[in-house]
């Protein structure tokens, strides 16, 4: 049952419907927790679907409409600046800290990519 299900689940992937690709990305911890606990069992046989949805849903995660690489940036947030986790008067004294700082107007700005498409999983690309 394991392979029509994983085919099924690519499918719904890369159509592009949002509803589709949410209900896939749902199943994606226990995927990985089952691809994990089988290649560390050495049955490398019963994975083989598992890993080709892993590796199917990766390669259209990392690129665009286009098919060029992504390249994703983010904002870490200042601790200093109220949100609605948290207070910066509950924080202490690592709040004049970061209150220093962003008066400074310094934001750190994470960049994630470009990612290399893969073929298969190996040993050392397995854990990325």
């Amino acid at each position: 049952l394991l392979e029509p299900v994983c085919h099924q689940l690519f499918e719904f992937y890369r159509s592009g419907e949002e509803q589709l690709l949410r209900f896939t990305l749902q199943f994606l911890p226990e995927l990985i927790w089952c691809y994990l606990a089988v290649s560390a069992s050495r049955n490398v046989h019963s994975s083989g679907c598992i890993e080709a949805l892993l590796l199917g849903v990766y390669n259209l995660e990392i690129v665009d409409k286009q098919g060029h690489s992504k390249v994703l940036s983010f904002t870490i947030p200042s601790l200093s600046k109220p949100s609605v986790y948290h207070e910066p008067s509950s924080i202490g004294s690592m709040a004049l800290t970061e209150s220093a700082l962003s008066q400074h107007g310094l934001s750190k700005v994470v960049y994630s990519g470009p990612h290399p498409q893969r073929e298969m999983l190996t040993a050392q690309n397995r854990y990325t």
